[in-house]
């Protein structure tokens, strides 16, 4: 909870560096895949040769992980859940962000956020619900690592139809994707 907290108030120290997106949301695919126990279709769509972005990379797996897991416990019956990811290019007039970018969506076959509820997702701690079955700090993650990125969040939902959650998040400009560090040799 703490870390959390600390990623939301930007006081977590991160360790951005320049990584595969694709890479990256497939590790997450992957995590959340075991996390929806089964109830729950993924299907995943990503663009071919997409922009690599610079982020702390176990923030965006935790942030991707954090919106699936709110879709899982928005479809207790089961669903789909949509990954998908491709590059674009945003103008100043539309959004703070302008240029190239990576647009990371999870939409869900949910029954939806009340237009009520939806203006306060991202709000540390709130929750629609039951004491003890959740924090409120799922969303706030997401939108905290977002913001830490130079990115930003979006959510677009209607009753009935579903929830979508959108990562934008800047592409990093002509530089090469930083590998994870090997692990060190042990052998004596």
């Amino acid at each position: 909870m703490t870390e959390h907290l600390l990623a939301f108030s930007q006081d977590l120290p991160t360790e951005p560096k320049v990584v595969d997106t694709a890479d990256h949301i497939r590790r997450a695919a992957d995590l959340f895949g075991r996390s929806l126990q089964g109830r729950i279709r993924i299907d995943i769509n990503l663009e071919d040769d997409l922009w690599p972005v610079r982020v702390d990379a176990a923030q965006f797996e935790l942030a991707l992980l954090n919106v699936a897991l709110n879709a899982r416990d928005a479809m207790p019956e089961g669903g789909l859940l949509e990954v998908s990811a491709r590059n674009v290019t945003l103008d100043a007039g539309r959004t703070r962000l302008a240029g190239r970018a990576v647009a990371v969506c999870l939409r869900d076959t949910g029954p939806g956020i009340p237009r009520g509820v939806l203006g306060r997702v991202f709000e540390p701690f709130f929750t629609t619900k039951a004491r003890g079955e959740g924090t409120g700090l799922g969303l706030s993650q997401a939108y905290g690592f977002a913001e830490q990125a130079g990115g930003a969040l979006r959510i677009q939902s209607e009753p009935g139809k579903g929830t979508e959650v959108t990562f934008l998040l800047p592409a990093a400009s002509d530089v090469a994707v930083e590998q994870d560090a090997p692990a060190p040799d042990r052998r004596s």
